[in-house]
């Protein structure tokens, strides 16, 4: 895969005469395209095999539109995330027929992840030094998003259609879980950063000006 990026990418570079920085980010981005090709595809055969191929879908499209415009954890690893990816595309589909709640619990319980997803995206925000205008970009997208989701779901509701209620809120928990994570691994690097810079600092001036 890492050969056929290679390729493809020194292709297109030469091709079309680009300057040799762009080699890497042809390179990343063919990288990316085939790892979520790659990813798509075998889930998608579990999805047919479990008989839940719409299910799949609906997880497919809701999962990536929250995670792209509301963030989250990355793995740096194909193989890691490969595994992950896969797992919670699928793993719904497999318990969505044993958890079957009352339809007071599918509101407590998707208002409450809504309020996680948004807690997880204010937390992030403060870390990932986005400029004011891309904030105010994905702020407004979000609430699209989610108004969209809500209508969705309270179709579900009225309809009874209670797999679709528990993917929507599974896919919301993941991204929430996945924002979370990212905040918490971002700040325990950040403090081993202050640290390293407060010895390096107390070592060769004596104080931590």
């Amino acid at each position: 895969m890492r050969f056929l990026a290679d390729y493809l990418a020194e292709y297109i570079v030469n091709k079309k005469h680009l300057k040799e920085g762009q080699f890497e980010i042809y390179r990343f981005g063919f990288l990316v395209a085939f790892e979520l090709i790659i990813c798509i595809l075998s889930s998608m055969l579990i999805a047919i095999l479990l008989a839940a191929f719409f299910e799949y879908l609906y997880v497919l499209v809701v999962l990536f539109t929250l995670r792209f415009y509301f963030g989250g954890f990355h793995f740096q690893h194909f193989f890691s995330c490969f595994i992950l990816s896969t797992f919670v595309l699928d793993f719904p589909l497999v318990i969505m027929d044993y958890f079957v709640f009352h339809q007071i619990i599918y509101i407590i319980l998707f208002l409450s992840c809504i309020f996680a997803l948004f807690l997880g995206v204010r937390l992030s925000e403060h870390s990932d030094f986005k400029s004011v205008r891309e904030n105010l970009f994905f702020l407004k997208k979000r609430r699209i998003i989610i108004i969209v989701i809500t209508l969705l779901n309270t179709y579900f509701l009225i309809f009874k259609i209670e797999k679709y209620l528990f993917l929507s809120i599974f896919c919301i928990l993941i991204v929430a879980v996945s924002l979370f994570i990212k905040i918490f691994l971002k700040r325990k690097s950040w403090r081993y950063v202050n640290f390293q810079l407060f010895l390096f600092n107390l070592i060769m001036h004596g104080d931590i000006m």
